[in-house]
């Protein structure tokens, strides 16, 4: 199979994993089995034998497992007893968000940022979050401020919002890490697509219809760049992995078969 195909693959199966995994320990999600079992799940996605033979080994998870496990407790409890419209417990998106990072190989604090990054913008004191983010690793509070969204109600408002914070922190950092973990949010928000519910005087076709449209108007550019600055360190021969292909044909397939 090509590199795309391969590694396509296991994103989807790695993603329905997360969710199987967090569904059968759904009544007690801050266990240390549970910790421990996402924490390899994790683990086996970003192992160095898939990714250029260059990186040192501190760009892996593994070079800080005892962060890890403290980034998916502190996820735990901050979305303890918030669930999708699927059914399923939140913790199973920015789980699913981590794992997509981690099995493309960016950074380990960028992994880390995927899995908390709804932990600012969900929260009721947000300077506190901050500040305890900061205390795991000064940019993890970083790149998840740079992906929260701003508290106002207007959507389309929120949204160009966002999307300015995110350029701006990207050129600030010199780097396009904040879009990263915004394309990877977008990627497992698609699992729970057909789940959408009316809401604001749409019905579930309609606003699955815009939320696809968004996906193609705003992420794909972003993956389209990541792609240009060959940030994916996937690589088989002379094969590489194209964030956009992928991203482009999850959004086609999700509009063909809502």
């Amino acid at each position: 199979l090509s590199l795309q195909l391969t590694t396509s693959l296991a994103l989807e199966q790695g993603v329905e994993q997360v969710h199987e995994m967090v569904k059968t320990h759904q009544d007690n999600l801050t266990d240390v089995r549970f910790i421990g079992e996402a924490k390899n799940h994790l683990l086996k996605a970003n192992k160095k034998g898939f990714f250029d033979k260059s990186l040192p080994d501190s760009h892996f998870l593994k070079n800080d497992k005892s962060l890890l496990e403290s980034a998916i407790l502190y996820a735990a409890r901050r979305h303890r007893g918030e669930f999708r419209n699927s059914g399923h417990p939140y913790l199973a998106h920015v789980l699913s968000t981590g794992f997509i990072l981690a099995r493309l190989g960016f950074p380990k604090e960028i992994i880390l940022s995927g899995i908390l990054h709804d932990t600012v913008e969900d929260a009721p004191d947000k300077t506190q979050t901050l500040n305890e983010l900061y205390a795991m690793m000064p940019s993890i509070a970083y790149y998840v401020y740079s992906v929260s969204g701003p508290d106002i109600k207007d959507s389309v408002e929120k949204d160009n919002q966002l999307h300015n914070r995110l350029l701006t922190f990207s050129d600030n950092a010199q780097n396009l890490f904040p879009q990263a973990i915004k394309v990877a949010d977008g990627l497992a928000n698609l699992y729970d697509i057909t789940s959408m519910q009316p809401k604001d005087g749409r019905s579930s076709a309609e606003r699955q219809a815009l939320f696809l449209n968004k996906m193609e108007t705003l992420l794909l550019p972003y993956a389209a760049a990541i792609d240009k600055k060959k940030l994916i360190p996937v690589k088989k021969k002379k094969e590489v992995f194209s964030l956009f292909e992928f991203l482009k044909g999850s959004i086609d397939e999700k509009s063909l078969h809502p």
